[in-house]
């Protein structure tokens, strides 16, 4: 009976620990809350030591104090390993197999589970040969009132650090992160993979960074090492719905084919119409959190231009797009996109005191087609900067459709 009441308070206090630092990731799309959730996504060692280390603590603490009241070390432990998988990854699996949630096969969430589920068993199972080693720096019995406070204490200090830290999370940061999580080499197939199948590359890209955040490289590779038993799931970074295992690149492609000739709604004025895009975003995963944080990356990629041509592509933007130009010591840097039939675009800049306008090398991403991003430097005395598409030796001054002119005399 001692046993079974070491164990119960046990699992309690695991309980009131993982509540006090609970997030619904992975098991939800969720935002990062704080430091401490940035970190267990960016691995899986830090997430397993999360979710082992604290377990194996108070599985020592337990069985050091059924050895001291004399009662049985195993049934502490099961009790106590009962009560803080069954509120945990046991709750989930369970409401996955009998309530269901979500838009793709569940396979892939419940053998995360699962395997936490089982990683956590042997963690705690771990304190069985080990207790008596550390068995000193547990309290006796005698001292566990006094103990108790102190730890209740500390933990309310945790809890507010930790919402502190929560209130100081970037929303810009954690999408880099998950550019960075994805790479520059993926983001860049996603673009040509968008081009291929004619649809917004913006859009993909958003998406991929997104679910690279959500669904971060070690996570990818479980669900490709679940696929080996269970087949079906949602896999790669476009985390689309497969019958077996695919690579990134492949869920890319499969993105690109189901997204195949979107673009955003515009409005007269060249804005996206929220909720229509919303609309069409939902169909790929309706998780409200999902949405916000690609609306926001798709803000990001989107910026509105300085300066644009007339004329608008199939996108619905400006053929020739330029943002705002950013100084490099002695130099402005150009950036911009655009969509043109025959993939170039050709800068001319004036400069302080010559008579006619004089070419300067253009950069671009090496565009399949679709809309693609040029960069370009020109000197600080530049008063004004001409992007156009074509062959042509001479900006076409005079037909403002197809060229897009920004002054920088003002700035």
């Amino acid at each position: 009976m001692r046993a079974l009441v070491v164990g119960l308070l046990a699992g309690a206090f695991l309980r009131l620990f993982y509540w006090s630092v609970r997030n619904e990731w992975p098991a939800a799309y969720s935002s990062v809350q704080s430091a401490l959730e940035a970190q267990e996504r960016e691995r899986l060692s830090k997430y397993l030591l999360l979710r082992v280390a604290p377990v194996f603590l108070v599985g020592v603490f337990a069985a050091v104090t059924a050895d001291r009241l004399r009662a049985s070390t195993g049934i502490a432990l099961t009790a106590m390993l009962l009560v803080e998988v069954a509120g945990s990854n046991g709750l989930a699996a369970a409401r996955l197999l009998f309530v269901g949630r979500g838009r793709s096969p569940r396979g892939g969430l419940l053998s995360y589970h699962v395997t936490v589920a089982v990683v956590v068993v042997l963690g705690g199972l771990l304190a069985l040969p080990t207790h008596r080693f550390i068995a000193a720096a547990v309290p006796k019995p005698a001292e566990l009132p006094a103990a108790a406070w102190t730890g209740l204490f500390a933990a309310v200090l945790a809890v507010s650090a930790r919402r502190l830290v929560g209130s100081s999370t970037n929303q810009d940061r954690d999408l880099d992160r998950g550019r960075s999580d994805v790479g520059e080499d993926l983001l860049r197939y996603a673009r040509q993979a968008a081009a291929r199948q004619d649809c917004d590359a913006d859009v993909v890209e958003a998406i991929v960074t997104v679910e690279g955040l959500q669904r971060p490289r070690w996570f990818r590779r479980l669900e490709r090492l679940k696929g080996r038993v269970v087949a079906a799931g949602t896999y790669g970074v476009g985390q689309v719905s497969a019958p077996a295992p695919i690579s990134d690149e492949a869920s890319i492609d499969e993105l690109c084919r189901r997204f195949r000739g979107y673009f955003p709604a515009r409005s007269g004025y060249g804005t996206v119409r929220t909720a229509l895009f919303e609309a069409r975003v939902e169909e790929h995963n309706p998780d409200p959190v999902f949405l916000g944080l690609v609306s926001a990356e798709y803000r990001r990629l989107v910026q509105y231009p300085h300066a644009k041509s007339l004329q608008t592509a199939r996108d619905g933007r400006p053929e020739i797009e330029i943002l705002p130009p950013v100084r490099v010591k002695r130099n402005w840097q150009l950036q911009g996109t655009a969509w043109l039939p025959d993939g170039e675009v050709l800068l001319a800049a004036l400069h302080e005191g010559c008579e006619g306008p004089t070419r300067a090398e253009v950069t671009s991403d090496a565009p399949l087609g679709g809309r693609w991003r040029w960069q370009a430097e020109v000197p600080l005395n530049v008063w004004s900067v001409w992007v156009w598409g074509g062959q042509s030796p001479q900006p076409t001054l005079g037909d403002p459709n197809r060229t897009a002119q920004l002054d920088l005399s003002g700035y």
